[in-house]
């Protein structure tokens, strides 16, 4: 599976949706961040994100060997999800509570047009993702509204991502040589 993340803010997942897989799974892919006016890669950034979800949840990423994290609140699937540049994106104030102790306040950025929010803050990814491997709930609240995000239990896919970013953080680049963080060498960026 293929991601493209063009210029600020911009997500393209380019694989079809599954069918008819019976519960959600954590899915590995790799997130391609563009340079626009140029048209070339920036950065290749393993990624994982909750698969065949029934309700919110996040995309983890690692950038430079940290994690980040973009909440879907209504898209789970990542899919489709090809924003244009906006000013329409703004910062917003939000919490993440995990096994009902509110452990995060702060602030997110919110794009409408994908109903995407995103910290610039490592501290929600790392939280959350900490979550997945206690098996632990998490909300994520924003104005008065709160969202449960579906977090399958760790997977093989799940556990690659952690394995990759941890090798990305020692400065260890040798994860691109793995078919799971390929990108073909004739791909571009949807227009």
């Amino acid at each position: 599976m293929l991601t493209t993340l063009m210029g600020l803010g911009a997500l393209a997942i380019s694989a079809d949706a599954p069918v008819n897989l019976p519960a959600a799974s954590w899915d590995a892919t790799v997130v391609v961040i563009y340079d626009l006016t140029e048209g070339e890669i920036m950065h290749k950034v393993p990624a994982v994100f909750p698969r065949n979800a029934d309700g919110p949840g996040p995309m983890f990423q690692c950038l430079e060997g940290r994690y980040r994290m973009t909440l879907a609140l209504d898209r789970p699937e990542f899919r489709n999800i090809i924003p244009k540049r906006t000013r329409r994106a703004r910062r917003v104030s939000g919490q993440i509570i995990v096994a009902g102790e509110k452990t995060f306040d702060g602030a997110f950025i919110f794009a409408p047009e994908t109903q995407t929010v995103a910290s610039r803050e490592r501290k929600p990814a790392a939280q959350v993702f900490n979550a997945v491997i206690r098996g632990q709930d998490v909300v994520f609240r924003m104005r008065r509204d709160n969202y449960d995000l579906v977090l399958p239990p760790m997977n093989n896919e799940f556990k690659e991502f952690a394995a990759a970013c941890a090798k990305l953080a020692d400065g260890d680049e040798s994860i691109w040589d793995d078919p799971t963080w390929a990108v073909p060498d004739d791909y571009r960026p949807p227009r």
